[in-house]
């Protein structure tokens, strides 16, 4: 199959993602469901604490673990805040990896469109949250006063003449004419500023299998290291579900019963009655076991390290 781009100037490439919600339609058509990876305990904080509401946790970009994205917007990177969804159906190993937990026993809350365009709907304000981690009673931040929220998919930067935007390739036309012969490298580089100013929906091609879906919060001054967005958890359950990870019920010896009793625990644990199912990866993750001696032999340098620093000072 050859690469044929779609050839398009840098303000029609940013106006695809322009607005502050994009419509229904074209959230329905992406393939309509929307999942957030992460591991058990934070999906407890999430979705376990009331049957009536939920709360995201949401991490500055200097949280990412996408390190160019804090040096392309090192101005903003403390005050820009990010909530991010897989736009995918199909469960991925790389993203339980990364955001699951190394022990392979995370959850992914998933939305539907029309619910996920409900919560982003219902966004008014957002509360502070504390450096210990704890919502700040009282501290609330209004939507068009303190912040203005931005929502959309992420553009995978490859260079200049190969942009991915959803499932389609895109090469900025004005930049085609201006990288051609030695000066390519900087006008890609020049191409890249340019295209990241104010734009908090671009990452390396490399993240593709993400397949990133934001809701972008741009407050006029840090308020911390993360913020907590409540939602109507009641309202949107039909439209939710959580799956487990793949070694939550890899256990080929347990019966159906014990299957049944695990899934039932966790929508206790999570107040997701009738709405928590296995996941459908015919894996095993053993990372911890198949790196137990580095994990041993980095915390043994850790703890020399930290012994040695604070020798002393006791």
């Amino acid at each position: 199959m050859g690469y044929n781009p779609i050839i398009i100037n840098q303000r029609e490439l940013l106006a695809l993602n322009s607005g502050s919600q994009p419509s229904l339609e074209s959230m329905k058509k992406s393939g309509g469901y929307f999942y957030s990876y992460t591991r058990y305990e934070t999906a407890k904080k999430i979705l376990g604490q009331s049957d009536e509401l939920g709360c995201f946790y949401v991490s500055n970009l200097e949280s990412m673990n996408d390190p160019n994205e804090t040096l392309r917007h090192q101005e903003e990177r403390r005050k820009v805040y990010a909530l991010c969804f897989s736009n995918n159906r199909e469960e991925s190993i790389p993203m339980w990896f990364l955001y699951g937990g190394i022990t392979g026993e995370g959850v992914r809350i998933g939305f539907t469109a029309d619910k996920l365009y409900k919560l982003i709907e219902g966004i008014e304000t957002v509360s502070g949250i504390d450096e210990k981690h704890r919502i700040i009673e009282g501290k609330q931040y209004t939507r068009g006063q303190d912040f203005e929220l931005h929502c959309g998919w992420v553009y995978y930067w490859q260079r200049a003449d190969r942009i991915r935007y959803r499932d389609e390739f895109y090469s900025i036309a004005s930049d085609i004419e201006k990288t051609a012969g030695a000066d390519r490298t900087i006008d890609e580089h020049r191409s890249l500023t340019d295209f990241c100013k104010g734009n908090y929906f671009v990452k390396d091609y490399a993240w593709y299998y993400e397949k990133e879906f934001r809701i972008v919060f741009v407050f006029k001054e840090s308020v911390g290291e993360q913020i907590a967005l409540h939602f109507d958890k009641k309202n949107l359950m039909p439209g939710m579900h959580v799956t487990l990870a793949p070694n939550v019920l890899s256990d080929t010896e347990r019966t159906k019963p014990e299957r049944q009793a695990i899934i039932k625990n966790y929508e206790k644990e999570l107040k997701m009655q009738g709405r928590v199912k296995p996941s459908q990866c015919n894996v095993k993750f053993n990372l911890l076991g198949r790196n137990s001696n580095a994990i041993a032999s980095h915390i043994n340098a850790a703890l020399k390290a930290y012994t040695s620093d604070h020798k002393g000072t006791g």
